[in-house]
C-alpha cells in the first residue's frame, strides 16, 4: 500500500513537470516515457492483478500493429535502421496504459494535468513576450526569421505544441470542476490563441481554429452569437496589430502557396512532389512497402523520383519568335530573346545595356539551382511557346518522410500496415459524428462526451489525410499522441456512445 502511494505522488510530480518536459526538447519526454513504461512493465509482471488493464480492444489493437512494424522491418529496404525504431516502440503503448491506469487510481492527477498545462502555456507566453519586445528571449533564444518560438529555439514548433496539447486541456476543463470554469476555458483558448498566432505555424494555426470552432458549436446559442463574433474579431484584430508579419505568414502566404503555378492547390508544390516520390515508392511494394524510415534512402531513386514532372512544371517558354542567349555574370544568370540576331559579344561589353528595349526580352536567374537545364545553344532560332530553359530550387521529391501520414503509411508500410491508420482514423471520426449529430438533434451531451469530442479532435487533426504532417514515428510527436490515446482509452470506459 506504501509502494502505491509513493508511486502514485512521484507519478503525479512526474505528469505536472510533463508539459516542460515536452518544451524542452525530445529527450527528456523520451526518458520519461521509456522510464515510466519499464517501471510499469516491471509492476505488471509482478502483479497479475494488473492484467485486467490490457484486456481492451484498443490495447489489443496496439499490440498487432507492434508485431507487424516489427515483422516488417525484416523486409525492410534497411533493416537495421527500420528496426531502431520498431523495436522501442512498445514505450509508447505501455505509456499510454500507464497514464490510463494512474487517472483511474488518482484523484487529482487530471487536475494536475490541467493546472501544469496552463501554467505552461503562460510561461511560453511571457517569455514570447519578452522575445518578441527584446528579440531575443529568457535563455537568449533570437527571433528566427520573424517567428516567435521561446524556449523551443530553432525548432519552431511551439504552435505544434500549444495546438496538440489544446484539445486535452479543454476536454478535461468540460470533466473536472473548477471555480470560473468557463472563464478558465476562454483565457486559456485566448493564451493559447496568441501562442499560436506568434508562432506562425499555419498547420498550427487551423488545429486551433478547428479547435475553437468545435467549441463555439458546443457554447453555441442564440444569446451568445454576437457576442462570440465580435469577440473573435476582436481577438484576432489584435493578434494583427500586435504582429503583422505573422499575419502575412499564416494568411497571405497560405493564398499564395493554394494559387502557386496559376492553379489552385492546398498543398504547396514542393508537399506535392513529396506525395508523389512517396506513392511511387508504394506501387514498388504495394503490400508493405519500404519499410520504416525507408523514404529518406529511396526517395532519390530515379524510378521515383518525379524529375520529369518537375523540369516539366518549372519549363520557361519563350513569348516570341527570336534568337536566344544566355550569359554568365557573377550572381545571376541573363537569359535573353532577341527579334534579330546580334553580334553578342559587342552587344554585351556593356553589361548595363537597356535590358527594356523593346526588341528583347530577358529573364533573371538568380542563385545556384539544382535543376538548370537550357534547351538551347547560344544564337539558337527559338519560336513562340517554344521551351527555352526549366529550374527549380530541388532536384526531387526527397525529404527524411513524406509529409502526410497516410503516405507515409503507404510508402513504408505497404496496405497491410495502411489498414491500422486508415482503421484508426475511421473509428476516430465514426465516434465523433455521432457526438456532432447528437448535439444537432438538440440532445444534452454529458461532461464525458464533451471530455471525448475533445480526444478525438486531438488525435483526428493529427491524422487528417488532407493536411501535411510531421513524421508520424518522430519520438516527440509520437509521445503526444500517445497521450491523447491514453485520455481515450480513459473516456471511452466511461461513455456509451
Amino acid at each position: 500500500m506504501k509502494n502505491i502511494k509513493n508511486l502514485k505522488l512521484i507519478s503525479e510530480w512526474f505528469f505536472f513537470l510533463f508539459p516542460f518536459f515536452l518544451i524542452s526538447g525530445p529527450f527528456l519526454p523520451d526518458l520519461f516515457i521509456s522510464s515510466i513504461a519499464l517501471l510499469f512493465l516491471t509492476k505488471v509482471l509482478t502483479d497479475s492483478k494488473e492484467y485486467n488493464l490490457f484486456k481492451n480492444y484498443i490495447f489489443y489493437f496496439l499490440i498487432v500493429f507492434y508485431f507487424y512494424i516489427n515483422i516488417n522491418s525484416f523486409f525492410s529496404y534497411k533493416p537495421s535502421i527500420s528496426f531502431q525504431t520498431s523495436i522501442p516502440y512498445i514505450r509508447f503503448i505501455l505509456f499510454a496504459f500507464f497514464l490510463y491506469y494512474f487517472l483511474n487510481i488518482s484523484l487529482n492527477l487530471k487536475k494536475i494535468i490541467i493546472i501544469s498545462f496552463i501554467l505552461s502555456y503562460v510561461v511560453l507566453l511571457l517569455d514570447s513576450i519578452l522575445q518578441l519586445v527584446t528579440g531575443t528571449n529568457l535563455l537568449g533564444y533570437p527571433i528566427i526569421n520573424n517567428r516567435i518560438s521561446s524556449f523551443f529555439g530553432d525548432k519552431l514548433i511551439m504552435g505544434s505544441f500549444v495546438s496538440r496539447t489544446l484539445p486535452i486541456v479543454i476536454g478535461l476543463l468540460f470533466l473536472e470542476k473548477f471555480k470560473y470554469r468557463f472563464f478558465l476555458k476562454i483565457l486559456t483558448f485566448f493564451i493559447c490563441g496568441i501562442l499560436v498566432y506568434l508562432s506562425a505555424e499555419r498547420l498550427s494555426f487551423t488545429y486551433y481554429v478547428i479547435n475553437l470552432a468545435l467549441f463555439i458549436f458546443f457554447i453555441f446559442n442564440k444569446r451568445n452569437i454576437l457576442f462570440i463574433i465580435f469577440a473573435i474579431f476582436t481577438f484576432f484584430f489584435f493578434l494583427n496589430f500586435l504582429k503583422p508579419s505573422s499575419f502575412e505568414r499564416i494568411i497571405n502566404h497560405s493564398i499564395n502557396q493554394f494559387v502557386e503555378g496559376k492553379k489552385f492547390s492546398l498543398l504547396s508544390y514542393r508537399h506535392e512532389l513529396h506525395f508523389i516520390t512517396a506513392y511511387n515508392i508504394f506501387k514498388e511494394n504495394i503490400l508493405f512497402g519500404g519499410g520504416l524510415k525507408s523514404f529518406r534512402f529511396l526517395c532519390d531513386q530515379d524510378k521515383f523520383n518525379p524529375i520529369d514532372k518537375i523540369i516539366s512544371d518549372n519549363t520557361v517558354k519563350s513569348p516570341i519568335n527570336g534568337f536566344i542567349y544566355k550569359i554568365k555574370l557573377a550572381d545571376h544568370t541573363l537569359v535573353i530573346i532577341t527579334k534579330k540576331a546580334l553580334n553578342f559579344k559587342d552587344y554585351f561589353k556593356d553589361l548595363e545595356s537597356d535590358f527594356n528595349d523593346k526588341s528583347l526580352f530577358h529573364y533573371k536567374i538568380t542563385g545556384d539551382k539544382p535543376i538548370e537545364k537550357y534547351f538551347f545553344e547560344d544564337g539558337d532560332f527559338v519560336r513562340k511557346d517554344e521551351s527555352i530553359f526549366a529550374i527549380y530550387d530541388f532536384i526531387n521529391g526527397c525529404n527524411t518522410h513524406p509529409h502526410n501520414i497516410f503516405l507515409q503509411f503507404l510508402s513504408e508500410l505497404g496496405l497491410v500496415g495502411f489498414i491500422f491508420v486508415f482503421a484508426t482514423f475511421f473509428f476516430l471520426i465514426k465516434k465523433m459524428l455521432l457526438i456532432i449529430l447528437k448535439k444537432i438533434r438538440n440532445k444534452n451531451l454529458s461532461i464525458n462526451e464533451y471530455m471525448l469530442s475533445f480526444t478525438l479532435l486531438g488525435l483526428i487533426v493529427n491524422l487528417f489525410p488532407l493536411f501535411p504532417s510531421g513524421n508520424f514515428f518522430n519520438n516527440w510527436l509520437s509521445v503526444v499522441f500517445f497521450f491523447n490515446i491514453s485520455f481515450l482509452i480513459y473516456i471511452l470506459k466511461k461513455t456509451k456512445l
